[in-house]
Parts: structure tokens; sequence; C-alpha cells
């Protein structure tokens, strides 16, 4: 059998945004549809949410880094492909590379790096060389999990005080210390037979 020679038209988008249905129809009556979206070219790209979040050191953030990427007229343009990376504080992201949806936006979720203090992240737009929207985030110690001294006890002689005076620390799972600690931490000999005393809070 003989396959015809394709046919081929041409459109010419205009200046409204929308959704516009092609269909091609036989001399038969048989029909194929297929529609495209008419959008303006991609301009410039903001972080439109997740930015400014707290969080747990080693956990994911509550709501994902969205960036979205708009046309001159402020509105989103959808099937721009955008990056994501870690900038500051050694989190990891879900997902590296992401494509805008219908409203022009782009996600991936931060997982905090497990020091706390000031992280971020950033959404890059090669296609539009490299315009970048940044994403601040602030990491928080996690649940007390574990004591150490701060001051390690030392050797005196026999009547005499050890100087400087004992200290303990409450860390999290990956030694930070936990600041907003306020449960009781006891503190007592065990081995004690120069008959030792303790003195100050116990």
């Amino acid at each position: 059998a003989t396959i015809p020679d394709p046919k081929v038209g041409s459109i010419t988008a205009r200046s409204v945004r929308g959704v516009v249905p092609i269909r091609a129809v036989l001399a038969t009556g048989q029909t194929v549809q297929h529609s495209i979206a008419i959008q303006p070219v991609a301009t410039n790209v903001i972080a439109q949410s997740g930015a400014g979040q707290t969080g747990t050191v080693g956990a994911a953030l509550a709501q994902p880094l969205v960036a979205r990427v708009r046309a001159a007229d402020g509105l989103g343009v959808q099937g721009i492909p955008v990056n994501f990376e870690v900038l500051t504080g050694g989190g990891t992201l879900n997902r590296l590379v992401d494509t805008t949806d219908v409203n022009g936006d782009a996600r991936a979720t931060l997982t905090l790096g497990t020091v706390p203090g000031a992280q971020s992240a950033r959404a890059v737009v090669p296609s539009l060389g490299g315009a970048t929207a940044p994403f601040a985030a602030t990491a928080l110690s996690g649940a007390a999990t574990q004591l150490v001294f701060g001051v390690q006890p030392t050797s005196v002689a026999s009547g005499l005080l050890i100087a400087p005076a004992v200290t303990v620390r409450a860390r999290d799972q990956f030694g930070n210390d936990v600041t907003s600690f306020t449960g009781n931490i006891s503190i007592a000999l065990l081995n004690n037979p120069s008959g030792a005393v303790l003195g100050g809070t116990l």
C-alpha cells in the first residue's frame, strides 16, 4: 500500500493566552484533534512560596520550595525547565530539575542540613540566562537525645574543689547543643571510695 504524503499546515499565535484546539477533518468525516497552549515568552522567575521557613535539622521543610516562571504580563509560563540547587547548610533536595506546570510553578522539597543556623537554596532557569530565585531557611536543633560533659571532671588533690566546675550539655542526634532543653538532669557520683562530696545544684 502507498502511504499518502502528510498534509502540513501552520498556526500563528496572537497576543491572547489560552488553549486552542486544532482539528483535521477528512472528506470521509474522520477527524483528529489536538490542543496547544498559547502563552507569552518567559521573562523572569520569582520565589513564589516556601522561602523563609524554619525547621528542624535533618528534616524536610513543611512546605516545598516553589519557583514561578513568568512572562512580561506577570502570569506563569508552562513547560519551562527549572534547576534547583542547595547553596549553604549542606541540605538535600528531593529533585534537582522540575518543569513548570500550568501555573508556571516548579517545586522541590528541601531537607535541612545537620547544623543549626541559616541555610539556603535557589531555583535557576537556564533558558532565561541563568536567572535565579533565592530561598532562605533557618534550621533549629532537634530534640535532646544525649548528654555530654561540657566541662569534664579533673583530678585534684584531696580536699580541694574541682575547678572549673563540671557542666553537662543536652545535645540532639547530630551533636548540636539543644539550648531550648528544659528537662531535669541529675549529677551523681558512681564509684566513690574516697568519700568525695558533690556541691552545687545536683
